[in-house]
């Protein structure tokens, strides 16, 4: 019999989050809104330092601090791009469309 998800977690010893030394990579790009995918590019591009635990991305309390401490220094910070209103181009009304006639092919056999 498999148990539900809260149950393990039920089971599993209470370790405060500080002592845990990290997380999985994945987990804390979710607690800050951040997709896997540029996790991925920040690992790639050198903005993140991973560790691999049996083949599992994790990263350390350590390193996410240095994250922190890198942001509040500005070394992430750019402007903000607004987006410019853009003139949709209006459609011709049903007056002015031409009028496409279809013709049969001789490609379709009559069955």
């Amino acid at each position: 019999m498999v148990k539900d998800d809260d149950e393990k977690l039920m089971m599993r010893p209470s370790v405060p989050r500080q002592d845990a030394g990290g997380m999985e990579f994945n987990l804390w790009l979710s607690l800050i809104g951040r997709d896997p995918v540029t996790g991925w590019r920040w690992a790639g591009d050198g903005v993140i330092k991973t560790e691999n635990v049996f083949g599992h991305p994790f990263i350390t309390s350590a390193e996410i601090a240095r994250f922190w401490d890198r942001v509040r220094a500005g070394e992430f910070a750019r402007v903000a791009k607004v987006p410019r209103k853009t003139k949709i181009p209006k459609t011709q009304s049903s007056e002015q469309r031409p009028v496409r006639v279809l013709e049969p092919c001789d490609c379709i056999s009559a069955r």
